[in-house]
């Protein structure tokens, strides 16, 4: 221990020396708080990275799921919208053509048979043009896919 200092000069510049001397030690002291808080801000930052990966990744997940979801619907809704304008144009072709035959076959035909000629005429067409139909569906269906 030093000895009384001996005016007030010397006890000022001892005071200051003893004050800057526990300065000295706090600031040494907090490398070591620093350091502590250094490691856990890493941890910290090292567990966001990993929980904005793991939402990154689910997003990408759901937004596959639906754009296939979205994409199959729109193959499905373009596949029936031809499917139905197939039968449409072809319902609306065969009536037409239907009419035609039978109005010449009526005009051909025997009174007496001609309605029960034509009846059977319509009929057998009817059956060859829904399995028409079906085979152009059919067609249609497998071209889209």
């Amino acid at each position: 221990m030093s000895p009384r200092p001996s005016s007030m000069r010397e006890a000022l510049v001892a005071q200051t020396l003893e004050e800057v001397d526990q300065l000295v030690t706090r600031v040494e002291g907090l490398s070591e708080i620093i350091g502590t808080k250094a490691e856990a801000l890493d941890r910290a930052a090292q567990r966001y990275k990993e929980a904005v990966t793991a939402l990154n990744a689910q997003a990408r997940a759901d937004l596959s799921k639906y754009l296939a979801k979205a994409a199959t619907n729109t193959v499905e809704e373009q596949r029936a919208a031809l499917q139905e304008a197939a039968r449409l144009a072809f319902r609306n072709e065969a009536a037409q053509r239907f009419d035609e035959v039978a109005a010449r076959l009526e005009a051909v035909a025997p009174r007496t048979d001609s309605k029960s000629i034509t009846r059977s005429f319509v009929m057998g067409a009817c059956v060859v043009s829904v399995t028409a139909s079906i085979v152009l569906t059919t067609l249609v269906v497998h071209w889209l896919r």
